[in-house]
C-alpha cells in the first residue's frame, strides 16, 4: 500500500482552515453583540437603534458557520474517508532495473525520516562487489547514517577496499587461531557502539562468506571473534542484540548451525537469532509462492502474536522500517520452522506489519518483484484490512470530538462576555443616576442662591461622582474593555457641571465667611490661606495637571483678575497643591477656624464613605478595595507630600500654638494592619470590611491618633522575652524591656482614656452604617478582658488567672535567683516553676490579641531553659530515691542475666514491677506529663523530647511490658499460668514424666496429659525436672527455685511456634522427649528477650 500524503495534507488544512474560521467567526459575533448591547443602552453610537438586528445576524452567522462545519465533517465523510479507502489498494511499483533503485525507496519511504525507534548495524564483509542497494538500505533506516557516510566518504571503490581489509583482518585472524579481533576491526566496532549508545539497537546483522571455515578450530576462532564483538557492543549499549548471520549456501548453513546451536554461552547471550541463505538469483515466480506457503504455515502458529503487536502499535506507533532477507523457505521450512517463527516475531516487532509498512530489500539487486508481491500479500491480509478499520474509527472519534470541544469553548466564551457586559450595565446605569443626583442638586443650588448651603452639602456630592469616574473607570470599565471616548464623555460632563455650579459656590461661601470674621475681601494673603485649604480639601482628590491647570485659570476669572497679571500667584497655587500641603500661621485667626472646621468634617469618615462607594461599585469588600487602589490610596485620606512617604496634616491645638504630627500614609497605615493580621493572625474582625472602617475610625479623633500608634508599634514590635539560667544551668529568670505586669497595666490604663461617647458626624455614621460601632474598635476583645468580665461557672476571669500565673513565675525565679541550687528546696521551687508554666501553656489559647502571641513567645523562649529544669527535676527524683534500688535487685540476677546462680525474690520483683512497685508510680506521678504512653512504642511528647533521652525512655516501657506480664490483674504477687502437654513419645521411651513442683505432667503410649500450672512459685524450695523410662528411669534436666521453670527450658531446646506458643526439647543419652507449652495471654510472662533486655539507667 502506497499512501497519498499530498491528498492527506490538502484535506487536512482544509479541515484546520473551517475549524479556525469557525472560532474566528463566534469571537467577532460576540463581541458585536457585547458592543451593540452597551452602545445601546447608552446611545453613544447610530448602531445602537438596530442593537436586536445586530444580535440576530450574529445568531444567524453562528447557526450558519455550525451548519458548514457540521456538514463538512458528519455528511461529507468523503472528505477524510475517501482517501484512506483508497490508501489500501496497492500500487504497482514498475521498477525492473538496479538504475531505479533510489527513486524505487524514495517513492515508498513514507514517514521513515523523522522515526528514530530503532537502529540496525548493517556490517558486510568480504564483498568484493557489494550491492548497490545496501547503501539506499542505510540511508533509509533510521540513525543509519553513520555507515552511509563511511560509504559515501570512500565511495563504492573505497567501501569495498575497507570491507575487504576487514574481512582479510578476521581471516588472518581465523588462520591465526587469535582470540582476540584485530586492531581495525576493534575500532570500526567501538566507532559504531560509541555512535549509537543514546538509540537503542534492535539487531546486528552480519554478511560474509565463511566457506574458509573447514575444521573445528576455525569455528572456534569465528566464536571467539563473535563473542568479543558483543561484549564490546556490551560494554558500549549496555545489552547485547539479536544477531543474524547471512549465509551463502545450504552446506554452510548445516554446519555453522549445528556448531553454534551446541554452544550454550551464545544461546544464553542470544547471539544467535537466525541464519538465513542468500541465493544469487531470484526467481519471482517461484518466491511469490513460496513467500504464501510460508506464511499460511506459520500463521497458525504465531497468529495471536501478530495480532497482539498489531493491537500494541494500534497506528500510534508508525513503522520505521521492514527488513526482508529472502530465501528458500519451501526446502528449509520444515527443518527452520523454529528460526521462521522468530523471524515473524522479529517483522511484527520491528515494523507491526501496519498498511503502511515499507518493504526494503537486502543483500541482491534483483529483488523488486519479490518486494512488489510480499506488499500486494501484506495488504490482502486480513488482519491488516481490521486495522485500517480500526485507524478510521479512530480518526472519526477525534474529528467528533474536535467538534465539541470547539463548541463548548465558544459557547463558554458567550456566557463570559455576556456575564460581563451585563454587569457593566447595571454598574453604568447606577452611576448615571448618581451623577443625574448631583446635577440636579446642584441646579437647585444655581436656582435659590439666596439659600445657605454648607461646604460640605456642595463638594461631597461632587466629589464623589467624580472620584468614581476618575478612580473606577481607570480600574474597572478600563478592565472590561469600555472604551476611552465613553469615560472621556462623562467626564466633560461633570466638568461642565464643576466650572458651573462648584467654583461659584467656593467663593460665595468664601466671601460669606469672611464677612463673618471681619476681614477684607480684597486681603490677598487671607484670600490665598481660606482658597488653598478649601480647595486642598475639594481639589486633590480629583485633580491632573491639565485639571489643576483649568480650575486655577477659572478661580481668577470668577475672581475678577486677569489670569496673565497674576502668573506669579497661579503657580504658587499650583506648587501649592502638588505639595500637598498649607502653610500654618499660628496668628491667623481664619486659618484656627478652619483648622477646627476641618476636624468637624472629618476627612477620615468622608475618606472611609468614598472606599465604601467604591468597593460597592466595584463588587468587592472595602479590604480589597484598599490594596487594589496601593499607593494612590492616600489621596482619599489627607494631603500627598509626592517627595516623602508620610502626611503632614494640621494637629492639635495647644497654648503654644499649634502643632505639627507626623503620621503614617493611609496606605503604609494599611500595610501594617495587614502586616500585623499576618503575624498575629488575630486582628481582622470577623467582617473583613470593618477592619478598613476601623483603622480610618481610629484615626478620625485625635485620642485615637497616638493611642493607635502606640498599639500598632507594640503588636508590630512586642517586648522582648528572653529565659536565661545562671552559671549552673539550672534557675530560670526573665529580662523584658518592660515588666510585663507593668506593661498590662499601662494597655488598661490607656484603653480607659478612648472617648467611647464622642459624638460621631453624620457621615462617619452614614459610613459605617450600623448602630454598634463602637464595638467594633481595635481590640476589643483585648478591652473585654482588661474589664475582668466574668466567665461561665465559678473559674476566675481570665484576667485574674493570667496575672495570678504571671505573678507566681516572677515570685518563683526571684526566690530562685538567691536559693542555693543544690538544695531540696531548689528542687521544689523549680517543681512549682515547671507546673507555672503549664497553666500558662493551657491559658494562652484563650487569650485575645496581643496577649496570645506574647505568652506563645514567652514559653517558647523559656523552653530551653525549661528543658534543663525538667531533666534536672526528673532525674534527681529517680536517680536520688530509684535508681540505687534499682540498680541492686537486678544486677546479676536471674532472670535478668543469664548464667548467673542468684535470683531476684519474688518481693523485690514486686518491689520494682508491681502495680504500686517504683516504677509503676514514677511514671504515673513524676512522667506521665512528659510522655505519650498511647503510642507504640513510647515516645516522648513534642515539648520533651529535646531534652529527654530515649534510653531511659525505653526501660520504663519494658518496666511497664513486665508489669502487664506477669501483674495481669494487678495482683499483689508475680503469677502466670501455662499449659503443658507431651508429645508422641519414640519407641526408645516408655514414659516421660515434666515434674514442676507439686504438678506433673505425664506421657505414654497410651494417654498424653495436658495440665495447667501456676507459677513462679514462692518457695526456695520449689524444684522443675524432666524424667523418662526406657528399662528404668532418667532424669535428664532439673531446676530449683522460684524460677525453676524459667531455668528448666533453659536447658532444653525451645521453639516458638506462636506468640506465647513453644516447644521444648530435651535429650540425653540418645533419647530425646518433647512437650509444648501454651503461654497464651494479652502479655505473655515467657518473654526472654524482655528480661534479658532490661537494664536500670539514670535520667541525667
Amino acid at each position: 500500500m502506497i499512501f497519498k500524503m499530498k491528498d492527506y495534507k490538502k484535506y487536512s488544512i482544509s479541515y484546520l482552515w473551517i475549524c479556525v474560521t469557525f472560532i474566528w467567526a463566534s469571537l467577532i459575533s460576540s463581541a458585536v453583540w457585547s458592543w451593540g448591547s452597551l452602545l445601546s443602552f447608552y446611545g453613544y453610537h447610530p448602531l445602537a437603534n438596530n442593537l436586536h438586528r445586530l444580535y440576530a445576524l450574529a445568531v444567524i452567522f453562528l447557526l450558519w458557520m455550525t451548519g458548514i462545519l457540521y456538514y463538512l465533517t458528519v455528511k461529507k465523510k468523503s472528505i477524510l474517508s475517501e482517501t484512506a479507502a483508497a490508501d489500501i489498494e496497492p500500487t504497482q511499483p514498475d521498477i525492473a532495473t538496479d538504475t531505479d533503485t533510489e527513486h524505487f525507496f524514495a517513492k515508498h519511504k513514507v514517514k521513515l525520516g523523522n522515526k528514530k525507534k530503532g537502529l540496525f548495524l548493517i556490517m558486510q564483509l568480504g564483498e568484493a562487489n557489494p550491492s548497490p542497494l545496501i547503501p539506499q538500505i542505510i540511508r533509509l533506516a533510521p540513525c543509519g547514517q553513520l555507515i552511509a557516510s563511511e560509504f559515501d566518504r570512500r565511495g563504492q571503490a573505497g567501501w569495498a577496499e575497507f570491507t575487504s581489509a576487514i574481512y582479510a583482518e578476521c581471516c588472518s585472524t581465523i588462520r591465526s587461531a587469535d582470540q582476540k579481533l584485530s586492531a581495525l576491526w576493534t575500532d570500526l566496532i567501538s566507532q559504531c557502539a560509541r555512535r549509537i549508545t543514546t538509540l537503542p539497537v534492535n539487531s546486528l546483522i552480519i554478511t560474509t562468506d565463511y566457506a574458509t571455515i573447514t575444521n573445528e578450530q576455525q569455528w572456534q576462532n569465528v566464536q571467539a571473534a563473535i563473542m568479543d564483538m558483543t561484549k564490546q557492543l556490551h560494554h558500549r549499549l549496555g545489552y547485547v542484540p539479536p544477531v543474524y548471520f547471512l549465509l551463502k549456501d545450504a552446506q554452510t548453513i548445516s554446519g555453522f548451525s549445528e556448531y553454534f546451536q551446541s554452544v550454550s554461552d551464545l544461546q544464553n547471550h542470544a547471539l544467535l537469532g537466525i541464519t538465513i541463505p542468500v541465493t544469487a538469483k531470484i526467481d519471482a515466480a517461484a518466491y511469490e509462492a513460496m513467500l504464501a506457503r510460508g506464511f499460511k504455515t506459520l500463521q497458525k502458529d504465531i497468529e495471536a502474536q501478530i495480532a497482539e503487536k498489531l493491537n500494541r502499535f494500534s497506528g500510534q506507533h508508525e513503522p520505521h522500517a521492514l527488513f526482508w532477507f529472502p530465501a528458500r523457505f519451501a526446502d528449509f521450512l520444515n527443518q527452520y520452522k523454529q528460526r521462521l517463527e522468530q523471524l515473524a516475531l522479529f517483522l511484527s516487532g520491528i515494523g507491526g506489519l501496519p498498511p503502511r509498512a515499507a518493504a526494503i530489500a537486502c543483500c541482491t539487486t534483483d529483488h523488486v518483484r519479490f518486494l512488489k508481491s510480499f506488499l500486494l500479500y501484506v495488504h490482502n491480509d486480513t488482519a491488516t484490512a481490521e486495522h485500517i478499520a480500526a485507524i478510521r474509527q479512530r480518526r472519526r472519534k477525534r474529528r467528533t470530538g474536535l467538534v465539541l470541544a470547539s463548541l463548548l469553548i465558544i459557547g463558554l466564551s458567550a456566557g463570559v462576555w455576556t456575564y460581563i457586559f451585563w454587569q457593566s450595565r447595571e454598574y453604568l446605569a447606577a452611576f448615571s443616576a448618581k451623577l443625574s443626583a448631583t446635577d440636579a442638586a446642584l441646579s437647585d443650588m444655581n436656582k435659590h442662591p439666596q439659600k445657605s448651603f454648607s461646604l460640605t452639602s456642595v463638594v461631597t456630592p461632587l466629589l464623589m461622582t467624580r472620584q468614581l469616574m476618575d478612580e473606577q473607570n481607570t480600574n474597572l470599565l478600563r478592565r472590561m474593555a469600555v472604551g476611552s471616548d465613553l469615560r472621556r464623555s462623562l467626564i466633560e460632563t461633570h466638568d461642565q457641571l464643576a466650572d458651573k455650579y462648584l467654583l461659584p459656590q467656593i467663593v460665595q461661601q468664601l466671601e460669606t465667611e469672611l464677612r463673618i470674621t471681619g476681614t477684607n475681601y480684597s486681603s490677598r494673603n487671607h484670600l490665598f490661606d481660606a482658597l488653598a485649604l478649601y480647595l486642598s480639601l475639594a481639589g486633590r482628590l480629583v485633580l491632573s495637571e491639565q485639571d489643576l491647570q483649568q480650575l486655577t485659570q477659572n478661580v481668577f476669572k470668577t475672581l475678577g483678575q486677569d489670569y496673565a497679571q497674576n502668573d506669579q500667584m497661579m503657580r504658587e497655587i499650583k506648587d501649592l497643591f502638588r505639595a500637598g500641603r498649607v502653610p500654618i500661621r499660628p496668628d491667623n485667626a481664619l486659618i484656627e477656624q478652619a483648622q477646627l472646621q476641618l476636624t468637624d468634617l472629618s476627612q477620615a469618615s468622608r475618606a472611609l464613605y468614598l472606599l465604601e462607594q467604591y468597593s460597592q461599585a466595584a463588587g468587592l469588600s472595602p479590604w480589597q478595595a484598599s490594596e487594589i487602589i496601593g499607593p494612590d490610596a492616600d489621596d482619599i485620606i489627607s494631603f500627598r507630600r509626592p517627595e516623602t512617604s508620610q502626611y503632614r496634616i494640621p494637629g492639635l491645638y495647644t497654648k503654644s500654638g499649634f502643632d505639627t504630627i507626623i503620621i503614617p500614609r493611609f496606605s503604609d497605615a494599611i500595610q501594617s494592619v495587614i502586616k500585623t493580621e499576618k503575624v498575629w493572625s488575630k486582628i481582622r474582625p470577623a467582617d473583613p470590611s470593618t477592619l478598613a472602617q476601623d483603622v480610618l475610625t481610629t484615626y478620625s479623633t485625635h485620642f485615637y491618633q497616638r493611642w493607635t500608634e502606640y498599639l500598632l508599634n507594640i503588636s508590630i514590635n512586642p517586648p522582648e522575652v528572653t529565659v536565661v539560667s545562671n552559671q549552673q544551668g539550672m534557675q530560670i529568670r526573665g529580662t523584658y524591656k518592660a515588666p510585663l505586669l507593668k506593661l498590662l497595666s499601662n494597655i488598661a490604663e490607656q484603653t480607659a482614656l478612648i472617648p467611647f461617647d464622642t459624638k460621631v458626624s453624620s457621615d462617619l455614621e452614614l459610613a459605617n452604617n450600623r448602630s454598634s460601632w463602637k464595638d467594633k474598635l481595635p481590640f476589643a476583645s483585648l478591652r473585654a478582658f482588661l474589664k475582668n468580665n466574668k466567665t461561665t461557672g465559678t473559674e476566675l476571669p481570665l484576667s485574674d488567672q493570667l496575672f495570678s500565673i504571671l505573678s507566681g513565675i516572677e515570685k518563683l525565679q526571684a526566690r530562685l535567683d538567691t536559693a542555693d541550687s543544690t538544695s531540696d528546696g531548689s528542687a521544689d521551687l523549680e517543681t512549682k516553676l515547671l507546673e507555672q508554666y503549664r497553666r500558662l501553656q493551657e491559658l494562652t489559647p484563650e487569650l485575645p490579641f496581643p496577649l496570645r502571641p506574647w505568652m506563645e513567645q514567652f514559653s517558647e523562649n523559656a523552653k530551653p531553659t525549661l528543658g534543663t529544669a525538667i531533666k534536672k527535676s526528673l532525674g534527681n527524683l529517680w536517680d536520688k530515691q530509684n535508681y540505687g534500688i534499682c540498680k541492686m535487685l537486678t544486677t546479676n540476677r536471674y532472670p535478668f542475666q543469664q548464667n548467673t546462680s542468684d535470683e531476684i525474690a519474688l518481693e523485690d520483683f514486686t518491689r520494682l514491677f508491681g502495680p504500686d512497685g517504683i516504677f509503676a508510680h514514677f511514671t504515673n506521678e513524676a512522667l506521665q506529663p512528659y510522655v505519650d504512653t498511647k503510642s507504640l512504642p513510647w515516645r516522648w511528647r513534642k515539648s520533651s523530647a529535646r531534652f529527654l533521652n530515649k534510653a531511659s525512655l525505653d526501660m520504663f516501657e519494658k518496666a511497664d511490658l513486665i508489669r502487664r506480664s506477669f501483674f495481669q490483674a494487678d495482683q499483689k504477687m508475680p503469677s502466670f499460668t501455662v499449659k503443658i502437654r507431651a508429645q508422641k513419645l519414640p519407641d526408645n521411651i516408655a514414659i516421660a514424666i515434666m515434674q514442676i513442683g507439686d504438678t506433673s505432667v505425664s506421657a505414654s503410649a497410651q494417654q498424653n496429659d495436658t495440665v495447667s500450672v501456676s507459677g513462679p512459685v514462692s518457695n526456695n524450695e520449689n524444684s522443675s525436672k524432666v524424667l523418662i523410662f526406657t528399662d528404668k528411669w532418667h532424669e535428664i534436666a532439673s531446676a530449683d527455685g522460684p524460677w525453676s521453670l524459667f531455668r528448666l527450658l533453659d536447658q532444653g531446646k525451645v521453639t516458638q511456634i506462636t506468640d506465647g506458643q513453644y516447644r521444648v526439647s530435651f535429650a540425653a543419652q540418645g533419647k530425646s522427649v518433647s512437650f509444648l507449652l501454651d503461654f497464651s495471654a494479652l502479655y505473655p510472662a515467657y518473654n526472654k528477650a524482655l528480661l534479658e533486655t532490661f537494664r536500670c539507667t539514670t535520667l541525667n
